[in-house]
């Protein structure tokens, strides 16, 4: 257990299936590839920083961390996050599986929702890069959403791409705005609400 402490680790971070890393306020940081086949939890507010290749983050309990995707052509974990941040100029992360987020922010670089790739995010969005959806890639949002700052873009096209509500049964009120040189560009697109 790190607790408060940093952890930096420069070549491959792994946990064995039977071992946990955990952390409550600590930075976690792998330069590396992480490949947790193990538990990897946060007790508290703490981050975990991913500058190389994700493998696998494992049995993954978020509480209230944030989880930094930073690396080049990085796919995104199919996991549950608490605040999930991509943050990588000219670099494009992927979504391909089904996963969720309290938070999510893309500051810089492109999230691109991939194919069949859902992501729900349950409280709220800001986009100062690019969210990219592709094909019949599932956007879900149960709060504010927002394209905002000079070159944020908000992209999709393909198939048939959905923004829709958290809860299609008992739809959630969310917004999708879209601000301050923010800007869509979209060859097909289908809002639920």
């Amino acid at each position: 257990a790190l607790g408060t402490k940093n952890l930096t680790v420069a070549g491959i971070l792994s946990v064995a299936a039977s071992k946990t890393l955990s952390a409550s306020t600590g930075i976690i940081t792998a330069n590396g590839e992480i490949n947790i086949a193990g538990n990897l939890s946060f007790s508290g507010a703490g981050q975990l920083v991913l500058n190389s290749t994700v493998t696998s983050l494992g049995t993954f309990t978020a509480n209230a961390g944030t989880v930094e995707y930073k690396g080049v052509g990085q796919t995104v974990a199919a996991v549950t996050y608490n605040e999930l941040k991509i943050n990588n100029t000219n670099q494009t992360s992927t979504v391909s599986g089904t996963f969720s987020t309290a938070t999510l922010t893309v500051a810089s670089g492109t999230l691109t929702i991939s194919t069949t790739g859902v992501l729900t995010v349950t409280t709220t969005g800001t986009v100062n890069g690019t969210l990219q959806m592709t094909d019949a890639a599932t956007l879900k949002l149960g709060g504010a959403f927002t394209v905002t700052g000079a070159g944020a873009l908000f992209t999709a096209g393909g198939a048939t791409p959905t923004v829709t509500s958290t809860d299609e049964v008992t739809p959630v009120r969310f917004s999708f705005t879209v601000t301050a040189g923010g800007a869509i560009q979209t060859t097909a697109l289908n809002f639920k609400f």
